[in-house]
């Protein structure tokens, strides 16, 4: 096999390589903490920004070119960081390079292994690795043997230790096959027990042991020969299959002679290449400091230099024609162009006193405010008798498997709150900072800086406030800023006058945290406040409010976030006069609440389970005599309410199912009741499935006319993806979406021990359509491409007319300073009511279908639907509760 085979870098990989800093492997960390240093002097020193539109200081281009010079740098050691920990480890096979060199080989080398051990027409007895090979797949053979080697690429070892060792994983293939054929399902309780293992070798020996216990019968374990025999076979046709590796006879003495396996200077040469490619390809994105270069076409927007310029596409997951259709009509996406441009020209600072209460909490170790433990949790104590008591030592095994798999969990969180703290602190003296912004193929604006951005978590949004400041001026305003800091406490059930209301009723505690947060924690209280950092940032604005009255200068974004926006866009596509109600498009005496009124449906019905129901079933009950009346006593007990549900009704309408509910309802009891729980924990799979079912149910019963159109728009896909015909459609807004999920040319293979999956083969897509997930995706990928355009709509009308410079967006959720919160309200209303009202977007769709499918498939199609009574103009008139939480 050729190098060549192993894909030469495109042409913008090799522009990566003038990046404004060198991707040296010797970039090391005493270098990169002086760049940081130096920078973050150089920011504090940087002028204040200047009005949009005008010319930026010459000094903050030059700190920017710095800033992605040392992203860069960043990037590149923590790449090459990560490459040498694996040569360390002998797990190169995890490295991007080791990957690709294995999904290049592994369908010749499979082949060739399958050509070995076909039988011949010559005499003669079988040779000893013919005679073991031919039992296993020859792919799963091929990947192994591959595996096998490049963990080790980059070194020189000893032939027969290598080919013993590859020898000895065949012989693991083997057991433990014929344990998963003798015992299926014991072996795969066994397998699911030890889920998480990091240890090939702790796996292995803990599968052995369940399978000697159990007394499963395999075939003896071959001999060294034996071993050494079919390694040998195996890195033979490895190299003559793919010319990567090469044996060497090496005289150690005089009458000593040794043979080493080792990589080509072929291959090692084409590997340093890839190291050096690929570490400047993955720069740390951080916000910057200079305005984001505006997106003018497909390409060339967002960051400033070429380390990052060719890096990113306008819209994420497009391909090259979709980029050549947008460049083509330029013209026609201004819209879109001109509101990604004006979200990521936003100047934003650190929110100073929120960042040094936070990092105290987080030195501490004190876990409120949702902030997870800063360490792992302590694995249990091993029991003295663990060897003569089996019972304590199952415990111990289970307690210990279930502590593992909560570290593992934990051990992002906590990466996730550093980071984010680490952005943070650097950027906390710089006088503006800006976050560059990508669309997703359907529109969807996204920031590119991860961790810390206005639309990351609590945390990460809490530590961000506008830079500019805007007086309130009016109590109208001042009343705005009450709601912002009733919706971060979850006080959102009631209308924007009680809210209110009620934030004034406790503005002495708000004064007082202020004051002093640290000893006024109530505010960090999970179970008092939603979104803790969000509060904190309302309390030192509302003290600040309450000392300088009306004139004060407001630095928070003030969100308006849709109530169940999918449900709500559904609704008015096919003026679903009841799901319009539910979701609050129609105004009533008190706000709707969907989740709770799927939440009081789901406790009707587990009430009815109840045998002095008088809904009870008997004949339901039959099927599970005495366990669903048990279940539905221990669910009433729990108390589930609205936030049991919200998660579920919410994604209901981006095409969540059955399964992904119950994975949701077990992470509510797990977050919100743990230590309520009545039921042992091997039963809580079993209670989720119970609850799951019934309140799926629920869902159905209320979410009616939007279940419709995802429906209906399902049958649209099944269409397009019979005439195999990817679907097209352009959002009011004039973007172009295209969804296209092709069949990939792959195979998946797996070890018996699930250690390791390896795709057979360069992925590439075929020409045929994905028709499940054609299916599967068109419900949510419509309804977001519109949800973008309702944003991009708003976003352009207060640009228009009102002269905003300041936005905080996400999909949903609708942010600008309290001054302006009113205008936002009414404009996000009159927008979303013109949309629907000039663009009928479900007829859009199937006539453009009706243009690209073949005759008989259109007509077996369902027609639009009918439209039913909902009258947009009472959103835009008077519905204030549209955009409520």
């Amino acid at each position: 096999m050729r190098l060549t085979t192993l894909k030469e870098p495109s042409q913008k990989q090799l522009a990566y390589q003038d990046a404004p800093i060198a991707a040296r492997q010797d970039t090391d960390a005493q270098s990169l903490q002086d760049m940081e240093v130096a920078l973050k002097e150089r920011m504090a020193g940087l002028p204040d920004p200047t009005p949009q539109g005008e010319a930026v200081d010459e000094l903050i281009y030059s700190v920017q070119f710095d800033l992605e010079s040392f992203q860069s740098g960043y990037g590149a050691h923590r790449y090459f960081k990560n490459i040498n920990k694996n040569i360390e480890g002998a797990s190169e096979a995890k490295t991007s390079y080791g990957q690709t060199i294995i999904r290049a080989a592994v369908v010749k080398v499979g082949d060739a292994i399958e050509e070995f051990c076909t039988p011949t027409a010559k005499r003669g007895g079988q040779s000893i690795a013919k005679v073991v090979l031919k039992k296993l797949d020859p792919h799963v053979t091929a990947m192994i043997a591959l595996r096998c080697l490049v963990d080790h690429t980059t070194a020189t070892q000893k032939f027969t230790r290598v080919c013993i060792n590859l020898g000895t994983k065949i012989q693991d293939q083997l057991t433990f096959s014929q344990f998963q054929e003798a015992s299926p399902k014991l072996f795969k309780m066994a397998l699911d027990h030890q889920k998480g293992a990091t240890s090939y070798r702790h796996l292995k020996n803990a599968m052995t042991y369940c399978m000697n216990k159990n007394e499963i019968k395999v075939e003896d374990r071959m001999t060294d020969p034996t071993l050494f025999h079919v390694g040998k076979k195996l890195i033979e046709i490895i190299i003559e299959q793919t010319g990567f590796f090469h044996i060497q006879k090496i005289n150690t003495a005089k009458t000593k002679t040794v043979f080493e396996i080792s990589p080509t200077q072929a291959l090692l040469d084409w590997i340093e290449m890839q190291k050096q490619q690929k570490s400047t390809m993955m720069p740390l994105l951080l916000p910057t400091v200079a305005p984001p270069v505006a997106w003018v076409s497909s390409s060339g927007g967002g960051y400033h230099f070429p380390a990052f310029s060719g890096r990113y596409q306008v819209a994420k997951g497009t391909n090259q024609a979709w980029a050549e259709e947008f460049d083509e009509d330029i013209e026609h996406r201004q819209e879109v162009l001109k509101a990604i441009n004006a979200i990521q020209a936003t100047p934003w600072i650190i929110n100073r006193k929120v960042l040094e209460v936070a990092q105290e909490l987080w030195r501490v170790g004190n876990p409120l405010a949702k902030l997870p433990p800063r360490d792992a949790l302590e694995m249990p104590r091993r029991p003295e008798d663990i060897e003569t008591n089996e019972e304590a030592r199952k415990k111990w095994k289970r307690e210990a498997s279930k502590t593992h798999e909560k570290n593992n969990k934990l051990a992002g969180k906590i990466m996730n709150v550093n980071q984010t703290f680490w952005i943070a602190d650097f950027f906390k003296d710089a006088p503006a900072i800006y976050f560059p912004h990508q669309f997703d193929f359907r529109g969807r604006i996204y920031s590119i800086p991860a961790y810390l951005s206005p639309q990351s978590t609590d945390l990460s949004k809490g530590l961000l406030k506008f830079q500019e400041g805007v007086a309130l001026e009016t109590p109208e305003a001042a009343r705005w800023l009450a709601v912002q800091g009733a919706n971060c406490m979850g006080f959102d059930k009631v209308s924007f006058e009680e809210r209110e209301a009620y934030i004034e009723s406790i503005s002495d505690e708000i004064i007082r945290v202020a004051e002093n947060p640290l000893d006024n924690l109530w505010w960090a209280d999970k179970d008092k406040v939603k979104e803790a950092f969000g509060f904190l940032a309302f309390c030192f604005e509302w003290a600040q409010y309450k000392k300088e009255g009306l004139s004060f200068k407001s630095h928070l974004p003030i969100a308006l976030d849709a109530t169940c926006s999918g449900i709500q866009h559904f609704s008015a596509m096919i003026r679903d006069e009841i799901g319009g109600k539910a979701v609050n498009l129609i105004s009533g005496n008190r706000k709707a609440d969907i989740y709770q009124q799927v939440c009081d449906l789901f406790i009707e019905k587990l009430k009815a389970e109840l045998p002095n129901h008088s809904a009870f079933n008997q004949k339901n009950a039959d099927k599970w005599p005495t366990k669903r009346s048990q279940y539905a006593l221990w669910w009433l007990d729990l108390k589930p309410d609205r936030g049991f549900t919200k998660r579920q009704v919410m994604t209901f309408p981006y095409g969540a199912v059955q399964f992904s509910c119950r994975e949701y309802t077990e992470e509510w009891l797990v977050d919100e009741r743990s230590a309520v729980i009545p039921w042992p924990e091997e039963m809580t799979f079993e209670a989720t499935r119970y609850a799951t079912e019934l309140l799926w149910a629920s869902i159905l019963e209320v979410v009616v006319g939007a279940r419709a159109v995802m429906q209906w728009l399902q049958g649209l896909a099944s269409g397009a993806s019979k005439d195999n015909q990817v679907m097209h459609w352009e959002t009011p807004v004039g973007f172009p979406v295209w969804q296209q999920y092709f069949v990939m040319n792959m195979k998946r293979l797996k070890t018996s021990l699930n250690d390791v999956k390896v795709v057979m083969g360069l992925p590439e897509p075929t020409d045929t359509l994905n028709s499940k997930r054609m299916r599967s995706s068109i419900s949510p990928n419509f309804v977001h491409s519109m949800d973008a355009a309702h944003l991009t709509l708003t976003t352009n009308t207060l640009i228009y007319e009102d002269h905003l410079t300041n936005f905080a967006m996400i999909h949903d959720s609708f942010g600008v300073h309290a001054r302006y919160t009113s205008r936002l309200s009414s404009v996000l209303r009159n927008e979303f009511v013109k949309m629907y009202e000039e663009n009928d977007v479900l007829g859009g769709l199937y006539d453009h279908l009706g243009r690209q499918l073949e005759d008989d498939t259109f007509e077996k199609l369902e027609k639009p639907l009918e439209r039913g009574g909902l009258a947009l103009e009472v959103v835009k008139r008077d519905c204030s509760e549209f955009c409520v939480i």
